[in-house]
């Protein structure tokens, strides 16, 4: 499913243009993890990681590895990847997270970034047990739209932000992409409760923070894989003559229902600063 909503060129680039990167505070959590007792400082041998999109989070980790191996089913993704790959040791390629390109217990880490909600779970929980090392580390990492508030006047703010972009895009239902949204919003509760081994935590208390516009929170919500499937089904509606639902309608006016809950009355938008944080969640469990 994630190879249809993100191989076209435009998802891809504004994905990887929106989307936020990681903290370095994410990448330091899970490598004290993976490191577990011995906590030394030398690089570990090898990380996978599985659904890389455009590499977000393969750069924060890359530091820490002699060697990665990335991956995405998207070809589109994998070339906005490559393209700005700035690691020797960092190699992109396709691959899916049910059947992964690697030799049995051979990897220390395997990563998992905001992209878990699109796996076959059970396949992809095996295929994790089969790659690590015994002893290595399955880290699944997210973030999720916490707050929006204008820079000049924090009082005033969404703190439903999340909400913006669940309930006028995630929530339509469009080939059953809904519930997946769902597992985010969650903070992957559900991939918490799947994974069998004992050894596991999670921490919630990261957060990102950008200085962003107006033109940004289009681009994220563009970025998102839902966006494409709500324009086929809006240009499916308007070729057979049906009446668009509202909460449809509502998609296309985000940027407006945030400028009208900010209370922004400026017509330039591009004075519009806005301070958008995303609260980052950390899933790690080592295999025994």
């Amino acid at each position: 499913m994630s190879k249809q909503l993100f191989h076209d060129n435009e998802t891809s680039s504004c994905y990887n243009r929106y989307r936020p990167e990681y903290t370095n505070d994410v990448a330091q959590y899970v490598i004290s993890y993976a490191r577990g007792k011995s906590q030394s400082n030398d690089k570990l041998d090898l990380m996978v990681e599985v659904g890389c999109g455009s590499g977000q989070a393969t750069n924060i980790f890359a530091p820490f590895f002699e060697k990665v191996l990335a991956t995405d089913v998207s070809p589109t993704q994998v070339r906005h990847a490559v393209e700005g790959n700035k690691w020797n040791h960092v190699t992109y390629q396709l691959g899916s997270a049910e059947k992964m390109p690697f030799e049995d217990s051979t990897a220390d880490v395997v990563l998992s970034a905001l992209s878990a909600h699109w796996f076959d779970l059970p396949k992809f929980l095996k295929e994790a047990e089969r790659v690590l090392k015994p002893g290595g580390c399955l880290a699944v990492i997210g973030y999720f739209l916490e707050s929006i508030a204008l820079i000049e006047n924090s009082a005033k703010k969404i703190t439903e932000g999340g909400t913006l972009l669940i309930d006028h895009l995630m929530s339509l239902d469009f080939d059953g992409i809904a519930s997946k949204n769902v597992d985010v919003k969650s903070k992957y509760a559900n991939v918490f409760q799947a994974i069998p081994w004992h050894e596991k935590q999670r921490y919630d208390y990261c957060c990102i923070e950008r200085n962003s516009s107006l033109k940004d929170i289009e681009g994220l919500k563009t970025s998102l894989g839902t966006f494409k499937n709500y324009v086929r089904h809006r240009l499916e509606k308007v070729k057979s003559g049906e009446v668009l639902e509202s909460g449809v309608i509502d998609v296309e006016r985000l940027k407006d229902k945030v400028k009208r809950m900010l209370q922004i009355k400026t017509e330039d938008e591009d004075d519009v600063r806005l301070k958008v944080v995303f609260n980052e969640f950390i899933l790690v469990a080592r295999k025994p």
